[in-house]
């Protein structure tokens, strides 16, 4: 499962979440172009293009992330994979409740889905599933959810720090747990050339690289570049995974309204 998917294109506001300073981002729609940038000769991938559609809306006790993924992949023999991801979540405001639903079909048959919920309370989370059938577990109290992770590195952007460490819990795979890393680098002055909703702002590049049970020892399991816009905005990205890395650009961009509560 790609982090991206339900980590990095996010936004909102987030009101429960401690962080150094007031972080308001905007609620929006995004779309992006998907390109193979390259490919280690081991992966066995001849091309890889698609589209990535990310939204996030704000209900009156929480927030929804809807997110979108199709690729099509061709490998060294010619043979095509069409790949689509569909996530949806939803995080409560006060950040002690998360549902998460993910379903994932290669050439139209269903590869994996994944649909379950997490509770915070003073001893920690709990994760329980409805699918797979599996039994539930425990994780530190600590762990974030994928608004609260957004929300945590805009809060180290606009307070200046240069990097910041996460832990991570985003219900993509059974066991998406993750620390995350992240590099941030020096703040750039608004672009000529910004879309509409980033016009005038100023940005930052930021680098999350994700690190798992499963990934080689310091070595991270996917890597992501993107530039982040002061109102939570993200725009062109780079994907990084151990044997090869697309990039995102950004297509589409639209606000989206206030829930009114």
């Amino acid at each position: 499962m790609w982090r991206l998917v339900v980590t990095v294109i996010v936004a909102g506001l987030w009101c429960g979440q401690a962080v150094a300073v007031d972080v308001r981002l905007l609620s929006h729609r995004a779309g992006y172009d998907l390109k193979l940038i390259s490919a280690d000769s081991g992966s066995g991938i001849a091309s890889l293009d698609g589209k990535l559609l990310t939204e996030w809306s704000e209900a009156c006790e929480g927030f929804v992330t809807t997110q979108e993924m199709v690729t099509v992949l061709r490998d060294v023999n010619g043979n095509q994979v069409l790949n689509e991801i569909n996530v949806t979540s939803w995080e409560s405001r006060a950040g002690d409740r998360f549902r998460f639903s993910t379903r994932h079909d290669i050439n139209q048959r269903n590869l994996e889905t994944v649909r379950g919920k997490a509770t915070k309370s003073a001893d920690g989370i709990t994760v329980e599933f409805q699918a797979p059938e599996i039994d539930p577990f425990d994780l530190p109290k600590a762990t974030l959810f994928p608004t609260q992770l957004m929300v945590a590195v805009m809060g180290d952007v606009l307070s200046g720090k240069r990097s910041g460490s996460y832990r991570l819990f985003d219900g993509g795979q059974v066991d998406s747990f993750y620390d995350v890393s992240a590099v941030i680098g020096a703040k750039k002055a608004p672009r000529e050339d910004a879309p509409e909703l980033v016009s005038g702002l100023p940005s930052w590049p930021v680098t999350l690289a994700y690190f798992s049970a499963k990934s080689r020892e310091g070595i991270p399991e996917q890597e992501i570049e993107f530039t982040l816009f002061s109102n939570g905005v993200a725009d062109d990205f780079n994907l990084n995974f151990q044997d090869y890395a697309i990039s995102g650009a950004l297509s589409t961009l639209e606000a989206l309204p206030a829930s009114g509560c």
